[in-house]
């Protein structure tokens, strides 16, 4: 599929759970609270669509998958996903750990080195 296209398509996707989670018809996890939930849906989903990566993946579960590759490389790197990561360690520990969502990151229109995109 043309990377323009799909990425037209993703940025709908996620833009399309804003109103659902304005209505709570969309979850991201059934035990965040209201605001959370729609913090996540409306800054983290389209945010993480806006920089090329998957409408239903988090920017936290993908800085999880960035950091491991980084982190298994031959040398290890401090790349943008370590830096990511220790970033958001300050609010939560081990919040990428946490975050990581291994079945998504499929439909990114930029995927991450060492994972497999379209």
């Amino acid at each position: 599929m043309n990377k323009v296209l799909l990425y037209v398509k993703n940025l709908g996707i996620a833009l399309s759970r804003i109103p659902k989670a304005l209505l709570g018809l969309y979850w991201y996890n059934p035990d965040d609270i209201y605001i959370q939930n729609l913090a996540i849906v409306a800054l983290d989903l389209v945010g993480n669509t806006l920089l090329g990566g998957d409408p239903d993946e988090t920017i936290s579960s993908r800085s999880s998958k960035a950091m491991a590759y980084e982190q298994g490389l031959p040398t290890p790197r401090w790349g943008w996903g370590c830096r990511m990561c220790s970033f958001l360690a300050v609010f939560q520990e081990g919040h990428c750990a946490k975050a990581l969502q291994r079945n998504k990151g499929g439909r990114a229109v930029l995927p991450d080195e060492g994972s497999s995109g379209p």
